[in-house]
């Protein structure tokens, strides 16, 4: 059984290399990881930026400092070009006495209102609200943690697609009739296909946590992508089911996929109390696990990997004898 299981692994692992849509779908999440990694730092750690020229006193520079980042420049023109720019960039000049903001006309809110309650506070006039000072704790921000998950559930999909784009190249070729006749078995077949999905999906998340997060909680990751290898499985069996082809393989994926994207997004956004109706999806609880893992841990998280693994299995376990018979092994 190992033998005709590493075989055929090895089979599939060369048609992955071999199909360049398998191998760009491999590498988007990992992509994917290192833009998150370069884009959320800035993102997170975003600040008013205020604009002044020379006839700002040091004084008022000093205070703005104290509420975001300033940029000096030479002469009042300079002041305007950079207020005209793409990003939400107020501008400070002094006329005689009295202290005046530029604005593009399209800034956000905050940024028009804030900007003129910072430089009346500094310079002097009433307070128009109460400010309350106070030492806060580094949090992280939720933002790199959720981006992770969906890169990782994105990730498990695409685990999916390889065993269902392997088992579309094996009736494609006929090469599943042949192992029909041979001594390989359904079970050994699903193994051999489950192997290289985990490896991979595996393999990735991992890198991609590292990216992202850095090397904190890798095992307890790698547990959870284990958990929520059933779905993989259950995604790759849909398509061999019920594409003949690539190109119906390709359409499979795009009618699936709506359903498979569209319940962790309306997890998130679903109140606590009616997640219940999506207690019988396994790309929900993939998602929960997830979440669980790193965002609120103080939720047991072993639930949620033991409901993506039952749910995963209620799914495939559904699915299997009519596979069975499609695939006649």
């Amino acid at each position: 059984m190992l033998r005709r299981v590493k075989n055929l692994l090895f089979k599939d692992a060369l048609f992955a290399v071999r199909e360049n849509i398998l191998v760009y779908s491999l590498l988007v999440p990992v992509v994917l990881a290192a833009v998150v990694r370069l884009v959320l730092p800035s993102l997170e750690g975003m600040e008013l930026t205020f604009a002044v020229d020379h006839s700002v006193p040091a004084a008022m520079v000093e205070g703005l400092e104290g509420y975001g980042r300033v940029e000096v420049l030479p002469d009042r023109a300079r002041l305007e070009q950079r207020v005209l720019a793409f990003d939400d960039v107020p501008g400070v000049y002094l006329d005689l006495d009295r202290h005046v903001v530029v604005l593009e006309g399209n800034e956000e809110d905050y940024v028009a209102e804030l900007s003129g309650v910072v430089i009346d506070r500094l310079a002097g006039g009433p307070d128009k609200v109460a400010f309350t000072v106070a030492p806060h704790p580094d949090i992280e921000s939720p933002v790199r943690d959720y981006a992770l998950i969906m890169l990782i559930l994105l990730n498990i999909i695409v685990g999916g697609m390889t065993i269902g784009m392997s088992v579309v190249e094996d009736r494609q070729t006929r090469a599943i009739e042949a192992l029909a006749v041979g001594p390989m078995r359904f079970h050994e077949y699903i193994v051999a296909k489950s192997a290289l999905a985990l490896i991979a999906t595996l393999a990735l998340s991992l890198v991609m946590a590292v990216i992202v997060r850095g090397t904190g909680g890798l095992p307890a990751l790698a547990v959870t992508v284990i958990a929520s290898l059933p779905l993989a499985v259950f995604v790759g069996l849909v398509m061999g089911y019920l594409a003949q082809d690539q190109l119906a393989a390709i359409a499979v994926v795009k009618v699936i996929g709506l359903p498979l994207a569209a319940i962790p997004v309306v997890a998130f956004f679903l109140p606590a109390g009616l997640r219940w109706v999506l207690y019988p999806f396994p790309n929900y609880w993939a998602f929960e696990a997830l979440r669980r893992l790193l965002v609120d841990p103080s939720l047991p998280l072993s639930t949620a990997n033991l409901a993506a693994a039952g749910t995963g299995l209620v799914a495939l376990a559904a699915l299997l004898p009519a596979a069975r018979r499609r695939f006649r092994l």
